[in-house]
């Protein structure tokens, strides 16, 4: 792509172009579909890394806030007034503190480092399959012991488990990606309203009070004869992926889009690669997001295209 128009469409999506200069650039993505499809997939993919880094800057501040709680109770722990040596606590919560502000400093640049553009601008190739890299594993600021009264046996402090990024960080945008289109699909029907007293009504009202364990068993019973049947089918792969089963889920998703050559199917082909992606198997997940970008509804194709790439990047 030519790198004056990367620009332009980088300054319009920050909105930091003039009215007369958004408005010559807007006329020309409607008459340019090639422009059109180039800037979704630019914002898509934006978008994407805002969730991932939220999604990893969320598990920082949960282990942090664990690791505050242990040190609280520890500091609770009476100590005698007589202790003939008292040591202060070591500052180390400053540190981890430091240390997360560090790990987002380094991904923001990671991310956001300019790329050599290779997109043609009159048409767009086939996304490549590309075996996501292996980043070494984060440094992990040592953390100080806590200080031993004279005369007392020290206490060990329990340190949170840390997941590394080759590990978590794809799991983590499956469930970015998931959020941002579960909601048009969990509870939808077939254009029928679901009988009050029927087993799927009661399955969706155990999902929307996020009782999954009783949702699943209760769509586990419903036979493929019922007429409800695929329905709840779809509603069971979203109720296994909200508890994290994604193995199952994926099972759910890919008996469906067997069965089903219509827009259910479709939609579950895109959850079951989700699922995939979710469950460590990337490598059948990123051939199914390139069949799905090649021969899907087009939002969908700009969706698949959007992972394809975020994935290429880990």
């Amino acid at each position: 792509m030519n790198p004056n128009l990367l620009d332009k469409i980088e300054a319009y999506l920050d909105n930091a172009l003039s009215t007369e200069e958004k408005a010559a650039f807007e006329q020309a993505v409607a008459e340019d579909q090639a422009l059109a499809e180039e800037v979704a997939i630019f914002q898509l993919e934006r978008e994407g890394r805002e969730l991932l880094i939220e999604a990893e800057l969320r598990e920082k501040l949960l282990q942090w806030n664990a690791a505050e709680e242990d040190d609280r109770d520890l500091t609770n722990r009476e100590i005698p007034e007589n202790s003939a040596q008292k040591k202060k606590p070591a500052n180390w919560r400053l540190i981890l503190l430091l240390s997360v502000f560090s790990s987002l400093a380094v991904l923001l640049a990671w991310w956001y480092w300019p790329l050599e553009p290779s997109v043609n601008q009159q048409s767009l190739p086939e996304p490549s399959v590309t075996t996501p890299r292996n980043s070494p594993p984060p440094i992990l600021q040592q953390e100080e012991k806590a200080p031993v009264v004279q005369g007392e046996p020290s206490i060990k402090k329990t340190t949170p488990k840390v997941t590394t990024p080759e590990t978590n960080s794809e799991q983590q945008l499956a469930i970015a990606y998931y959020e941002r289109s579960e909601g048009a699909d969990v509870l939808r029907g077939d254009g029928t309203a679901t009988p009050a007293s029927t087993p799927l009504q009661a399955a969706k009202d155990d999902y929307r009070s996020k009782n999954f364990a009783r949702a699943a068993a209760t769509l586990k019973k419903i036979p493929e004869g019922d007429p409800y049947y695929w329905q709840a089918q779809d509603l069971l792969g979203h109720t296994l992926f909200s508890e994290k089963n994604y193995a199952e889920a994926a099972k759910a998703f890919r008996h469906i889009s067997d069965r089903n050559n219509n827009e259910r199917g479709e939609k579950a082909r895109w959850y079951l690669a989700l699922s995939l992606i979710a469950g460590g198997q990337s490598d059948e997940a990123t051939a199914l997001l390139k069949n799905i970008s090649n021969d899907a509804e087009p939002e969908m194709q700009e969706w698949a295209k959007a992972l394809l790439e975020a994935l290429g990047r880990r």
